[in-house]
């Protein structure tokens, strides 16, 4: 297993360049699949609150739900009395052959189980005014919490001292695509 894990502030472009990635990393003949520590509770939230899937892929809907997802991801560990049951649920879905991009990245414990795997984190960074741009907006329930601050608060050079590196995603995807090539050449080649 071939493991890259992107972390970072909301909206720096995790989910964007993790599918630029995969799209670029096809047309080179490398499967990679996305996979998200959160993908088991964004199931569960959906099922216990009627809400549907797809409003938690949409970039703005899913900002609507952040504050929610982050206070039943706690419930969540608390009720199973394992604090690792969302990592551990990831990680059971992930076949041994497999070239895995996760794309959010954002707690210690999610850090370590990357690190235990062989994966290589990277963080992604982009100007505030960039990430204003794309439609960020301060909102301290969200980001004064844990899952924002823990990693993204994180230096670039705790990056590179664990293995890996920091993306500036200051530009257009078009920009960013030589530093994605490099990436997938560097990880899953």
């Amino acid at each position: 297993m071939k493991v890259l894990a992107f972390a970072g502030l909301r909206k720096v472009g995790k989910t964007r360049l993790s599918n630029e990635l995969i799209a670029m990393a096809n047309d080179m003949g490398i499967s990679v699949r996305k996979v998200s520590f959160a993908s088991s509770l964004k199931q569960m939230y959906c099922q216990n609150y009627n809400v549907p899937p797809e409003e938690l892929e949409d970039v703005i809907q899913k900002e609507v739900h952040r504050a929610s997802l982050e206070a039943f991801s706690e419930w969540v560990k608390k009720e199973s009395g394992d604090q690792e049951v969302l990592i551990k649920d990831m990680w059971e879905g992930i076949g041994y052959e497999e070239n895995i991009i996760i794309d959010d990245l954002r707690r210690i414990e999610e850090l370590a189980s990357v690190k235990a795997q062989g994966g290589i984190p990277y963080k992604v960074e982009a100007d505030l005014a960039v990430r204003m741009s794309r439609g960020y907006s301060y909102d301290p329930k969200v980001d004064e919490s844990p899952y924002e601050k823990e990693l993204g608060t994180l230096s670039s050079d705790t990056f590179f001292h664990l293995g890996g590196g920091a993306i500036y995603n200051n530009k257009t995807i078009f920009d960013i695509q030589p530093r994605l090539r490099e990436l997938i050449l560097e990880v899953y080649a």
